[in-house]
């Protein structure tokens, strides 16, 4: 285990309930300054009184949806954080996302474009060769396309290329470039189509994510996951249909 002390965290998509878990474990292990950026502003103002009435931490709160981010990206200030994480996504309707262009632009957007846009900017507001990490929450699901959330694999499948050549070009360099293909997690949306004997609580996964904080690249999260996309990968086309 290789642990560092994270003393500040900008994290993107706070309202999620694995961001918020991800946050409180970061409080208890002394994280003081949070800012947290979500779409939804009630919200995440709930959310961050919560963590100064429970850590007394310092925080600051920012609205921005990544559907929007085009228009907004000029004007977007990033905060100086020891920590950027990245916890956006959106799976979509499974119906609309594969006639509807609207839907798949969504998914596209919040999942992929939206998230890179991000980065961009944040790596662009930091001095050259600085000691920062940014951490994406990527998903299995970009190992295989499978009918149900094809788009969405698609999009976390650039994601993970895009940062995959970041972490390469960052190698010998501060800037630690980490993408996580989270299995599935017992959030309220996944505990209705995921198997619970498959998934983590929020809560664990943030604590397995924060055990080592100086890990680079990408990695599967909880392990396990590597091998069952291994096995995935090799199943029959037939089999594959049904997913």
């Amino acid at each position: 285990m290789k642990y560092k002390k994270i003393n500040s965290a900008f994290i993107l998509g706070s309202t999620s309930e694995i961001a918020k878990a991800i946050c409180i474990e970061l409080a208890k292990q002394g994280c003081k300054k949070f800012v947290l950026i979500a779409r939804n502003k009630s919200k995440n103002n709930i959310f961050a009184q919560e963590l100064i009435e429970k850590f007394n931490v310092e925080v600051t709160t920012k609205e921005l949806d990544l559907l929007q981010i085009e228009k907004k990206y000029d004007q977007f200030v990033i905060n100086n954080c020891d920590l950027y994480l990245l916890a956006t996504g959106y799976l979509g309707s499974y119906k609309k996302n594969i006639i509807d262009k609207n839907e798949a632009i969504n998914i596209y957007t919040a999942n992929y474009t939206g998230v890179i846009l991000m980065i961009l900017k944040i790596i662009s507001s930091l001095e050259n060769n600085s000691q920062k990490k940014i951490w994406v929450l990527s998903s299995v699901a970009s190992d295989k396309g499978r009918p149900s959330n094809y788009q969405y694999g698609a999009a976390k499948a650039a994601l993970n290329t895009f940062c995959e050549g970041l972490f390469y070009l960052n190698m010998n360099k501060k800037l630690s470039i980490r993408v996580i293909k989270a299995g599935f997690v017992g959030t309220t949306k996944t505990l209705k189509i995921a198997p619970r004997f498959l998934c983590i609580s929020p809560q664990k996964f943030a604590r397995k994510l924060l055990e080592n904080t100086e890990k680079k690249g990408i990695e599967y999260l909880p392990r396990w996951w590597y091998v069952i996309m291994k096995f995935v990968k090799i199943l029959p086309g037939a089999f594959i249909s049904k997913l």
